[in-house]
């Protein structure tokens, strides 16, 4: 009867109590502002006070006016203090600390004591497993390099190679999920028994007994052949050439020997009009220079001819082949063959047939030979005077065809390097895409079948490359190398920050052959070179293992691997630098999500001194029905209030007097924790007020106090004003898809929001005089804390669904005291209820919350349409059928929380019965959308009143007909019962 009555209430009247909407937050008060406060509230209190103990409410037959709650509702209980209720009462002995932040020490002064005790200090730090209280933000993504922590299990200073191998009982066809890495040491290089000194690239250095020398002899012949595909443009200007002197000459045949700076050589590629099939290298770049001096020297001597220059320019030297010195005897080798090739006839008895060599100097430096292979000696004299007048005209074509040559090649060079900065600079943002794309990038350049970046761990001094690339067999392959920097190539070229070009690796000193044993790769030839930023400084060491289709890697590929390695060294320190700019950013955003919500914002002295010095009411004085289940607490007030209203909870729980609470410190965490939560629909400061309400209420119970410690008591009514601050007004779900800073914190955890919250919590705690567990002990303050968390993770729906069954279990055997299973269940149980509270409200408080919940759900649900995602019916304002679903979470969650709840606590039973009296009303209010064909999205139809009226007559019908057929069925019982005993029947009034 008495929930029909409160059906039938007139609805002016229930909107009384009706929560009046989300709280907001208050703007910081002027001086003035506050001292008008301030005489309001104290002329409001007095008027109070002074008219005596306020009269019960809707007690028998006494009835209080709507106005008088309304005017109560706006008057605070605990006002602000003034100079006046300093000089008349004895307010400022209570907390001189606070007056003086508020009048000033010359007032304070006046109420202090000679010594002011010094609070205890507070225990020390909460360490759990999730460390949450003075977690320190940390680094977020992977680490800077692109290499994983090292195996700590590994030895120090010898090589290691990770290698990806197959699991036990896996085929071949299995995925690579079948794979393990494994770390393998290697032995050490043996480097004890040489001494060794290394000078500059290109210099000789000694390794024990024997001297080798890093300029190795290559076998130009073999690379010559590129050289003529190379420059075509070159090698017909030749040929012309060649046929315009011999036409003018008369002579057997012409032929050019050109100077490489690209390889390094003298070569000459085309004889007559022939391009050769494989160039002639007749020695290295210095042979020409050699000609020079040993020509300018005989000249002074009177025995090489010489001819003038009219123009200034450097006069061609004309050579003897036959008066060639001794030393020059490859050369006098190699111009026989190519005397053959323009057709003489050559004797073998004959070194070379009648020749002569032009040396041609033109005035870019350029430098050529042209060999002239005469008829016979007679005609010597005439066919070279028939060339040399036009000698320096021909020098300076050549230098210009060659200058062309060497733009185009530089061209074609620099397009290769655009291309490549292209493709490395592209992947800043990754470091291992980055080295992937500078070892893919590295072996096109310079045509090499494997190349190895290896970066610079300077906390091991080691050198770390990952291998990308699967050599060996199917079921082993390398993954990852460490070199220690003292050993290997790659160790050396570290050390000395020199290139080396090694031509035979297992001929040389310095080579560490261990890791092709291991993985079956046959290395023959290695460029490698460093890798510095700008400052020098080394970063890492690249790696090039044999040339393909040559013997070893060309003089041209160190050139090319120096201009690399220049590019590299550019991306890799920006690639560090963009992780140091994000690492910073996520830091900032990190900390910004980690700042309690409102902790930025100062509060203000005059609400810390009320709340400390003025007495703390009692909760009938809020409302006569504060203390009973089907009270509405945000019917109480505002923000401010429900301050007020939790100090008097705590007072008559007992909690301020057991464990000695500080009424200062209580006030400023109270305050703390409500500028901690943000202006949401619902997971508000209002919200958070009516759970810690209800659980209030639960903790009053015998029942709850037999069954639970008053430090639990205590641990769970601190939670359930704490357990949703800072929230979002999204889910967890949403959370982990948008992939926010909270989701990198928790997600490993799960309950990202709910950890979110108790380390929110925790936060506060450590504020400067906000620790209201300071008093205790340091097992209790760890047990509190412990409690906390469990009982906020506890109202993650998701995590109470899992424990549900023993939840159910509990309810049918019985609580035991002596089970700290139980204790656990019991707490998370009644914490889930107190969350759920508002269900067992009236049906219009019921359904004013729910439109606040509704509004969260639909606002993530547009977020999540402008993301480009589809939300979840209950999210989507477009599709969402409100009763429907408040119908299916009902029946899900809330019902058997309050059926278990309701069985351990037999008292709860009308609160149990409320919830299914609301359920009714939704189910009814699901049939009358159907039949009046209204629509059942968005939520204007929660705000008709008329359909509200519609559906609470339509229920108080079916009531009353229910009360009419029990009342029937009781007196047909009766009747039959008075027959059965022959009493005369009891006629009805």
């Amino acid at each position: 009867m008495a929930l029909f009555d409160a059906l039938w209430t007139d609805t002016s009247k229930r909107s009384v109590f009706m929560a009046r909407g989300t709280p907001q937050r208050s703007k910081p008060m002027s001086r003035m502002e506050r001292d008008s406060r301030s005489s309001s509230r104290g002329s409001n209190h007095t008027r109070q006070s002074s008219a005596g103990p306020p009269e019960p409410l809707l007690n028998g037959d006494s009835q209080v006016s709507e106005d008088s709650i309304l005017s109560r509702r706006k008057v605070s209980l605990m006002p602000l203090v003034t100079e006046e209720d300093l000089r008349d009462t004895d307010l400022g002995r209570k907390d001189p600390e606070g007056i003086a932040q508020v009048f000033g020490d010359d007032v304070a002064s006046r109420f202090r004591y000679p010594s002011t005790p010094t609070s205890l200090m507070s225990p020390p730090p909460y360490d759990t497993k999730e460390k949450m209280l003075r977690r320190k933000i940390s680094p977020i993504g992977p680490p800077p390099l692109a290499f994983e922590t090292r195996d700590d299990s590994l030895p120090r200073g010898v090589p290691t190679v990770k290698v990806r191998v197959r699991k036990e009982n896996h085929s071949e066809a299995s995925t690579s999920n079948a794979f393990e890495d494994v770390s393998v040491a290697l032995s050490p290089v043996l480097t004890s028994k040489y001494s060794f000194s290394m000078a500059n690239h290109g210099k000789n250095f000694s390794f024990g007994h024997k001297t080798f020398s890093n300029t190795f002899e290559l076998d130009y012949e073999s690379f010559a052949a590129e050289i003529a595909a190379s420059n075509p443009d070159m090698v017909h200007f030749q040929q012309v050439l060649n046929q315009w002197i011999k036409g003018q000459s008369k002579a057997q045949g012409t032929a050019f020997i050109l100077l490489s700076s690209e390889w390094v050589s003298c070569f000459c590629q085309v004889a007559g009009d022939k391009l050769l099939k494989d160039p002639i290298v007749c020695g290295d770049s210095s042979l020409l220079y050699s000609l020079i001096s040993n020509a300018q020297v005989a000249s002074d001597d009177g025995t090489q001819s010489n001819t003038g220059s009219t123009d200034g320019a450097t006069p061609p030297i004309v050579i003897d082949t036959e008066s060639l010195s001794p030393n020059f005897q490859l050369l006098r080798a190699k111009l026989r063959v190519i005397a053959t090739e323009l057709g003489a006839d050559i004797s073998p008895d004959v070194t070379l047939p009648p020749c002569s060599l032009v040396l041609i100097q033109a005035r870019s430096d350029f430098k050529t030979a042209l060999f002239i292979v005469h008829r016979s000696k007679v005609s010597t004299a005439n066919e070279l005077a028939c060339v040399m007048p036009h000698v320096q005209m021909i020098g300076t074509l050549m230098s210009i065809v060659a200058n062309i040559e060497e733009q185009k090649r530089l061209a074609r060079q620099s397009q290769i390097f655009l291309s490549m900065t292209q493709n490395v600079f592209s992947s800043l943002q990754d470091m291992n895409l980055l080295v992937r794309n500078i070892t893919k990038e590295a072996k096109a350049l310079v045509q090499a079948e494997i190349c190895s970046l290896f970066l610079l761990d300077k906390e091991h001094s080691e050198l770390v490359a990952e291998v990308f690339e699967k050599n060996g067999t199917t079921d082993e392959y390398l993954t990852e190398i460490r070199m220690p920097l003292t050993q290997g190539i790659v160790g050396h070229v570290a050390t000395t920050g020199e290139m080396m070009n090694v031509k035979d690796v297992y001929n040389h000193p310095f080579f560490y052959p261990k890791v092709d044993e291991r993985t079956g790769f046959v290395t023959r030839n290695i460029l490698c070179f460093p890798i510095k930023d700008s400052s020098g400084n080394l970063v890492g060491v690249a790696e090039l293992c044999n040339k393909i289709g040559k013997p070893a890697f060309t003089p041209h590929d160190e050139q090319i691997a120096t201009t690399f390695a220049v590019y590299c060294a550019i991306s890799i320190s920006h690639c560090l630098l963009y992780r140091k700019l994000q690492e910073a950013h996520r830091r900032s955003h990190m900390a910004a999500e980690l700042l309690v919500q409102g902790s930025t914002l100062s509060i203000a002295p005059e609400d810390i001194l009320r709340l400390t010095v003025r007495d703390i009411p009692d909760p009938t004085s809020f409302h006569p029905d504060f203390t009973k289940f089907c009270f509405v607490p945000r019917s109480v007030g505002t923000g401010d209030t429900f301050v007020e209203a939790s100090l008097s909870m705590f007072k008559d729980l007992g909690f301020i007097e057991k464990y000695r609470l500080r009424r200062r410190t209580l006030a400023r965490f109270l305050l703390m924790v409500q500028k901690g939560y943000r202006d949401v629909p619902y997971h508000n400061w209002s919200h958070a007020f009516a759970v810690g309400h209800f659980c209030y209420l639960l903790l009053r119970m015998p029942d709850v106090k037999n069954a639970l410690t008053d430090l639990e008591r205590f641990s769970l009514l601190v939670a359930c004003l704490c357990h949703d601050i800072d929230h979002r007004g999204t889910t967890n779900a949403f959370q982990l898809q948008s992939k926010t800073p909270l989701a990198q914190l928790y997600s490993s955890e799960g309950s990202v929001l709910e950890r979110h919250h108790f380390a929110q919590t925790v936060t506060i705690l450590g504020m400067d005089e906000c620790n209201i567990f300071e008093q205790l002990t340091r097992q209790q303050y760890q047990q509190v804390l412990d409690n906390i968390r469990e009982i906020i993770l506890a109202t993650d729906i998701a995590a109470h669904l899992r424990k549900v069954d023993r939840i159910k279990h509990m309810a049918e055997t019985g609580f035991n005291r002596n089970n700290q299973e139980h204790h656990y269940l019991m707490m998370c149980l009644l914490m889930t209820a107190s969350d759920l509270s508002d269900q067992s409200k009236d049906f219009k408080n019921s359904k004013g919350i729910a439109e606040n919940i509704y509004k969260e759900f639909f606002s993530q649900g547009d977020l999540e349409k402008q993301m480009g995602n589809r939300p979840i019916e209950m999210m989507d304002r477009e599709r969402a059928c409100v009763p429907k679903i408040q119908l299916e979470f009902m029946d899900t969650v809330a019902l058997p929380v309050f059926r278990h709840l309701s069985v351990l606590l037999p008292d709860l039973s009308e609160t149990y019965d409320s919830l299914e009296m609301n359920r009714t009303c939704w189910q009814t209010l699901d049939s009358v959308l159907q039949e009046q064909g209204l629509p059942s999205g968005g939520l204007d139809y929660l705000k008709d009143l008329n359909l509200e009226k519609t559906v609470l007559d339509r229920v108080g019908e079916k009531l009353k007909e229910k009360l009419n057929e029990a009342a029937l069925s009781k007196r047909a019982i009766c009747a039959a019962n008075s027959t059965d005993l022959g009493s005369p029947t009891i006629p009805s009034s």
